[in-house]
């Protein structure tokens, strides 16, 4: 696992992967901390709800109200920790009596309810700070306790006076006693192990945050580190480049020169007629050889030499056309499109060079009968210029190295034109990238300048 970022390396896969589990880890904790909290908190308000009907139970019992006025009565008076109301729902699914005395005959439609009839099992649930449990009266048996012993006398609750001497009136509650339901309603606010786990979860959170925060700092602190190396290193070799440059230039420019001046007079001879055609045809080779070496040199000293920056106001169509110039094409043999009225503070003299570098590049490769087109466009406050043109493209094998000196898909090419290029491109804060154009099918090369220089 790789996480020296002093020296320019980024955190590799490992430190990617251990971040990734710790976060999972710490995420899973979080949620099972929540469903914990969850299960034990619903025991706990369920248990309260059991101990209240327990409760109510031995209230009512001694009590023995003698009509539902009287339970009602009692019912009102019941207190018990986090209850915050009580109804008696009957079998037909009415309240008989409750903590809100208007909802007295009213139907309880509830699902919980239902299931509560079905099974004989406390049934419980809320959400918020509201909680609600439906007690069956026959689950009491199970716990131990007399269901009938819960609303004594039966008889005495179908009127709200005490029985009279005569035969007791019908039973309110039927044969179906047991489907009584005891509904309790609980505040469920306030508990601390929810505060403990939404504060544990924040804080899990908060380290999850700060881990992947932490792992894309480290990234792109390493990417700049490894960036600045590589230019350091890029100037490195670009001084003792220019350094041999500069030597090189000045020790065989001038003889070069008189060679080549040589040359061209015997050439004239030899086409005045004073020497054979064999002789002229090999003048001629040995012309064009001194000049290659030549622009060789003057590449060389134009690459190696220091360019400061002369900024001032131009327009994007004024670089075009000192690009076109530069490359020393006819202005009818580039199709330019787009905005060329952008205005932009740069060097125009280095830039209209620098295009035209590119601008000789994609005229060749497009040859006589092919298609060089120059957009320009703006976005984001930054100046595009699109060279595209119907060539062969960048070799693949080139296309990391395209801008490197001298590097040349050319047969006669010296590499250094793209290479000058870019670095006046960067010298304006701007960049200078290869792709396919997908319009011509050939290469692409992207000039994309700040407007107000860097």
């Amino acid at each position: 696992m790789t996480t020296d970022t002093a020296g320019g390396r980024a955190p590799g896969a490992g430190s990617v992967a251990v971040t990734a589990a710790l976060s999972a880890f710490l995420l899973g904790l979080s949620i099972a901390g929540f469903w914990a909290v969850r299960v034990a908190e619903r025991d706990r308000l369920t248990a309260a709800a059991l101990q209240a009907t327990f409760s109510l139970h031995d209230q009512v019992r001694i009590a023995r109200p003698a009509g539902p006025l009287a339970l009602q009565d009692v019912i009102e008076r019941f207190e018990a920790d986090s209850v915050v109301s009580v109804a008696i729902i009957g079998p037909g699914g009415r309240v008989v009596a409750g903590s809100d005395p208007a909802e007295r005959g009213l139907p309880v439609v509830d699902a919980r309810l239902q299931a509560a009839l079905a099974t004989g099992e406390v049934q419980a649930g809320g959400s918020g700070g509201s909680f609600e449990a439906f007690v069956p009266v026959r689950h009491l048996r199970g716990l131990g306790h007399r269901w009938r012993k819960l609303l004594p006398p039966l008889h005495g609750l179908a009127h709200d006076g005490p029985p009279g001497d005569g035969p007791p009136p019908p039973d309110p509650w039927g044969p179906g006693f047991g489907d009584v339901v005891v509904r309790i309603g609980l505040d469920a606010g306030g508990s601390w192990l929810w505060t403990w786990v939404w504060a544990q979860g924040l804080a899990s959170a908060a380290v999850v945050a700060a881990l992947w925060i932490w792992l894309a700092r480290s990234r792109r602190t390493a990417a700049l580190l490894a960036a600045a190396e590589s230019g350091r290193r890029r100037r490195e070799v670009l001084a003792r480049l220019g350094e041999v440059s500069a030597v090189l230039a000045h020790e065989i420019r001038n003889p070069i020169a008189a060679a080549k001046g040589q040359v061209q007079l015997a050439a004239e001879a030899a086409a005045a007629g004073s020497a054979g055609p064999a002789i002229a045809g090999r003048l001629d080779v040995a012309v064009a050889e001194v000049g290659r070496v030549e622009a060789l040199v003057r590449g060389l000293l134009d690459y190696a030499r220091d360019r400061p920056l002369a900024r001032a106001r131009t327009t994007a169509g004024a670089l075009v056309d000192a690009g076109v110039g530069h490359a020393g094409v006819p202005r009818a043999r580039v199709e330019v499109a787009g905005d060329l009225e952008i205005a932009i503070h740069a060097d125009g003299a280095q830039l209209g060079r620098a295009l035209g570098n590119v601008l000789a590049n994609a005229v060749e490769a497009a040859g006589g009968a092919g298609r060089v087109r120059v957009e320009v466009s703006e976005a984001a406050g930054a100046v595009r210029i699109a060279v595209e043109d119907s060539g062969p493209g960048v070799p693949d094998d080139l296309a990391d190295r395209v801008f490197d000196p001298f590097v040349t898909g050319r047969v006669h090419g010296v590499g250094l034109g793209l290479a000058v290029a870019r670095d006046v491109v960067e010298a304006h804060g701007g960049t200078l990238s290869a792709d396919r154009s997908e319009a011509l099918g050939g290469a692409r090369f992207d000039l994309v300048l700040p407007r107000g220089g860097s």
